[in-house]
């Protein structure tokens, strides 16, 4: 063995903790998830109504971070630095707080219900839902549209913002005693709602010459969920926005499209998953006809079970040259499968009672997500935009299984869990054997006197850096996983190991001796 210096004992124990914290990072990154996945994918709330429990766990630990990071982005005003055409770094900070505020009313009425027995939600995260309100109304988060449509932004089109803003204002003030934006909110609403009224189609853009029929639909639903806070009757003019969604604005199987003229009608993509499924998730309350007409449509040509996998299409059954696709709204299409058409395909069969359909695919979502002990899904956390929308995907996922079936729509349960979440489920036990049993091999082998740590003080200075730079990064609440991974790394590369050789007076090592046997 080498001669006993204070760089060799410091290597030793470096080394030994590195160990023992690779160890635990298999434990926690790997072993854990596989735990979470199995123990969750069969809750009863998952299968039926019901808040799941994996729900209230990225409840308890978003809530904190989410208010956080609003309240560090409006403080910077942060959505002015952001170039109006990227559209995961001015979009998906709004979205993704919209996503949360209607997740947290899904929560509170299932506590209201008795169906939820965690911290009244509205209590535990009054101060992300202040936070998160404070942010969507934020001038700065407001900069994209403002630059698309001038000063007159917020009375001028503009669908999705405005729908975004309306929104979290109703839901900010269902929850909260505060009703000081009542005013403000319905002369929002009224504006949006003659904005939709008064044009040709009853269909208005998010962006010039970009209109998408699925944020007028889910705006015409905002409306009316404002007027029933205020008081307001927008019936009439629900009535009458069905004309934007009937006759030729309708595509060749009856569906609304992905995206459409709004000054001529003319369709210029068909429908998709990404945005049927976001449309079945808020037709339900505003055209209850057309959405059980909509979403049998819907099934007949984008739900696809192969066994191995069950979900929605971004494309119908009949397009058989987009297996594999990609843009920014759909994310990766795999073998037809959507990933965001799946995803928001979770909360559509929710809503409208379809849990065959909603148990598969939150089994898949489930596996995929990546759940550590904590309440992170890692898999949606590394997905999102790490700069500007961290959290978006985690907040998608917590509205998603809190979504509720609509009033007194049958409920039909049933399904199976797909292929993919076994081999999911596999792989995390596989990578934790594959990684764990080298180190669990090479400590056997210290401990044996086969090998032994480097005596180099330099490798002892690089895991000490790796160390404090851990430290530093949660100390100053930077939480940057790129300076986390790299100084983790450092810390499990460095001291390296080596392997024993004969002592100075000739007699043999540990190795030796074993060598020998």
């Amino acid at each position: 063995m080498p001669e006993s210096t204070p760089a060799s004992r410091f290597n030793r124990f470096a080394g030994t903790t590195s160990y023992i914290l690779l160890l635990g990072f298999i434990a926690y990154f790997l072993l854990t998830p596989a735990i979470i996945c199995l123990t969750n994918v069969k809750d009863p709330a998952l299968r039926g109504p019901g808040i799941p429990k994996i729900a209230g766990d990225i409840f308890t630990n978003l809530s904190p971070k989410y208010e956080a990071w609003c309240r560090m982005r409006v403080a910077k005003a942060a959505g002015a630095e952001v170039d109006r055409e990227d559209i995961s770094g001015t979009e998906w900070p709004v979205f993704g707080s919209y996503f949360y505020l209607l997740a947290v009313e899904n929560m509170q009425k299932e506590w209201e219900d008795g169906d939820y027995k965690g911290a009244e939600p509205k209590r535990y995260a009054a101060g992300a839902i202040k936070a998160a309100t404070e942010l969507i109304l934020d001038p700065s988060h407001g900069n994209w549209v403002k630059e698309h449509w001038g000063k007159d932004y917020l009375t001028k089109e503009n669908a999705f913002y405005r729908m975004l803003q309306i929104g979290a204002i109703t839901v900010y003030t269902k929850l909260t005693d505060d009703k000081s934006k009542i005013p403000e909110l319905k002369k929002m609403t009224k504006l949006l709602a003659e904005s939709i009224d008064k044009s040709k189609y009853g269909l208005i853009d998010d962006y010039p010459n970009q209109c998408y029929p699925a944020d007028v639909l889910t705006a015409i639903a905002m409306i009316k969920r404002s007027g029933e806070l205020t008081g307001d009757d927008y019936s009439k003019f629900i009535e009458r926005s069905k004309r934007g969604f009937s006759g030729k604005l309708l595509d060749n199987l009856g569906l609304p499209p992905y995206g459409c003229s709004a000054d001529s009608g003319d369709i210029f993509d068909i429908g998709r998953g990404c945005g049927n499924s976001y449309v079945n998730i808020f037709a339900p309350e505003i055209y209850p006809q057309k959405n059980k007409e909509w979403y049998d449509i819907y099934v007949k040509h984008f739900w696809q079970d192969k066994n191995w996998g069950a979900g929605f299409r971004e494309f119908p059954k009949e397009m058989k040259d987009r297996e594999w696709y990609y843009d920014v709204d759909s994310g990766p299409v795999v073998c037809g499968y959507g990933f965001a058409a799946s995803a928001f395909g979770i909360a559509a069969a929710r809503i409208n009672g379809r849990f065959d359909q909603a148990w598969p695919m939150s089994a898949e979502a489930l596996v995929s997500s990546w759940p550590l002990a904590s309440g992170t899904l890692l898999g949606p956390r590394i997905l999102s935009n790490a700069a500007d929308a961290p959290f978006l995907g985690e907040a998608c996922m917590l509205f998603i299984l809190t979504t509720q079936p609509y009033d007194k729509i049958p409920i039909l349960k049933g399904g199976h869990i797909p292929g993919y979440f076994y081999v999911i489920f596999s792989a995390y036990f596989i990578a934790a054997l594959w990684l764990g049993i080298p180190v669990l091999r090479d400590f056997r082998y210290l401990m044996q006197g086969r090998k032994h740590f480097s005596t180099h003080w330099l490798q002892g200075v690089i895991w000490s850096a790796g160390l404090l730079a851990i430290a530093i990064n949660f100390y100053t609440n930077t939480n940057n996983l790129v300076i986390f991974v790299v100084a983790f790394l450092l810390m499990l590369v460095f001291p390296r190991t080596v392997l024993s050789k004969k002592n100075n007076k000739g007699s043999s090592s540990a190795a030796d001796k074993y060598n020998a046997k």
